[in-house]
């Protein structure tokens, strides 16, 4: 006689975000056995949990920790912003920088951050390394300062991006500053080293051996905005024009 084969009955649940985003669903998964979703990444943009379609070229990426009253519960793993969305902000006569190092968190959690910066001008390689050096010093600084929800927080805000492009334009005037990606770093990574009394930004000095004044600063913005005013818009990539076409 044969043996009755049982029915695995399969469920939709859904998928909700962690407190940090105030339990937001997320989206559902398809599943009968709760272990199997254990683990599996979900990535989701952010105009989905804001309604702010602004925010459509950053994505948030969680993993699903566990099942709890038919929902799945999740924890946040970083963002990152779309390529496409930071090609807008390059333009010619200008430079740009990006970088990717690990800091420490105030409960000790290991964040990768990689920054994504772009000068209103030109910048010699000294102004450059400079930036960079100061922008790896303050961010590592408000890490520390910060638990990961914190610094979450402070990114999506915007708050941490705005207050590092006010330091670094006191050496050079400054058109974009984005954290393009914030993930957890594995436990093996190494966090760059700071002191967290040491200032940081060390101004440069002028032909006078003086720091840089704000009048001084405004006139460097001014003659970057002059220059940009007379800047044609950047044509379209020819990526983007196929993309164009293949709509059509």
């Amino acid at each position: 006689m044969a043996k009755a084969v049982g029915i695995i009955k399969k469920r939709w649940i859904p998928i909700l975000a962690p407190q940090l985003f105030n339990n937001t669903e997320i989206g559902e998964t398809y599943l009968a056995d709760a272990a199997t979703v254990v683990g599996r990444a979900v990535t989701c943009s952010m105009m989905t949990l804001t309604n702010d379609p602004q925010k459509q070229a950053i994505n948030l990426q969680f993993s699903i920790t566990g099942i709890q009253a038919d929902k799945a519960q999740t924890t946040f793993n970083g963002y990152t912003i779309l390529p496409g969305a930071l090609r807008r902000f390059v333009r010619r006569a200008r430079d740009k920088f990006e970088d990717s190092f690990v800091v420490k968190t105030k409960d000790d959690v290991l964040v990768r951050l990689k920054p994504f910066v772009v000068t209103r001008t030109r910048a010699t390689g000294g102004t450059l390394a400079l930036l960079r050096k100061a922008t790896r010093t303050y961010l590592a600084q408000e890490s520390a300062k910060n638990t990961f929800d914190q610094l979450t927080e402070l990114l999506l805000t915007h708050k941490i991006q705005s207050d590092a492009q006010a330091l670094i334009r006191r050496v050079f005037p400054v058109s974009t500053f984005e954290i393009k990606t914030m993930e957890r770093a594995p436990k093996t990574a190494k966090p760059i080293k700071i002191d967290p009394n040491a200032a940081a930004l060390a101004l440069p000095t002028v032909k006078k051996n003086e720091p840089l004044d704000d009048q001084a600063i405004e006139q460097m913005e001014q003659n970057a905005s002059e220059t940009e005013q007379a800047e044609p818009e950047p044509s379209e990539t020819a990526q983007e024009s196929d993309e164009a076409q293949t709509e059509a």
